[in-house]
């Protein structure tokens, strides 16, 4: 495990000029040849205050883990709709990944991740979506806050 600087954006909404959501914040990475993992904590800034997030990249799939005051775990497989409960403290929903297409491209410095997939929400609301990950360690010139 190594600290590093994540950031990541997310595309709501890509074929309608949708909102970019970006993040930038402090983690750890785990890089091996078989499976990438990176955490870190979420913000008041995300609304997800009190949970922390991970992500696992392992051959052709990504899982994202949320454990804490929000909870769930989406696995975006390519090709592949799957469905998770996301859990808050007033409820819970059901929702799905239809993943569309994954790229990465990591070393033992970091990488980017690319996920593309439609969101469904109680099979009423569909969003296309996207998010992007890049991953960089921390050098010497890095301010660390």
């Amino acid at each position: 495990m190594k600290d590093v600087t994540i950031s990541v954006k997310g595309l709501l909404g890509v074929d309608k000029n949708g909102d970019d959501i970006e993040l930038n914040t402090s983690g750890t990475y785990d890089y091996s040849e078989d499976e990438v993992s990176f955490t870190y904590l979420e913000s008041e800034l995300t609304g997800l205050e009190g949970s922390v997030t991970t992500f696992t990249v392992s051959g052709s799939s990504v899982t994202i883990t949320r454990e804490g005051t929000v909870s769930m775990q989406m696995l975006f497989e390519e090709g592949r709709q799957n469905h998770f409960s996301y859990n808050t403290p007033y409820g819970s929903i059901m929702m799905s990944v239809d993943t569309q297409s994954i790229e990465y491209d990591f070393n033992e410095k970091g990488g980017t991740l690319r996920v593309d997939y439609v969101l469904d929400m109680q099979r009423e609301v569909a969003f296309k979506t996207a998010f992007t990950v890049d991953i960089k360690e921390y050098s010497d010139d890095d301010e660390h806050d």
